[in-house]
């Protein structure tokens, strides 16, 4: 039989190692929460990027149209795009770091 100084030792240990548990559990938790948070940033930027998209090629394929119809300010237009696009692209980009590294606030509104 264990006396109770030993008992009592022995229940310490094992409530000791249960917190010690308890706390890398939680760590992990944690760390699997960021990843999830950067995770679902990641792909809310995604859906932007597709919506973003969708707008520029409906906006290009007019100014293809209206190249291919002779008429003059479909390059400018174009160009007009192109750079818009770009900018866009760009933000995503700088959007999707910061939901990687954690420091996401909100999505970026559209350009």
């Amino acid at each position: 039989n264990l006396s109770g100084t030993a008992l009592t030792g022995a229940v310490d240990r094992d409530v000791a190692d249960a917190v010690e548990e308890a706390n890398a559990l939680a760590d992990r938790v944690a760390g699997l929460e960021g990843d999830l948070a950067a995770a679902s940033a990641a792909l809310e930027a995604t859906r932007h990027l597709a919506d973003v998209l969708s707008v520029f090629r409906s906006g290009l394929e007019d100014c293809h149209a209206d190249i291919l119809a002779g008429g003059s300010g479909g390059a400018q237009r174009a160009a007009i795009f192109r750079a818009a696009l770009d900018d866009n692209c760009r933000h995503l980009r700088d959007f999707i770091d910061a939901a990687m590294d954690g420091r996401l606030e909100r999505p970026p509104s559209d350009a």
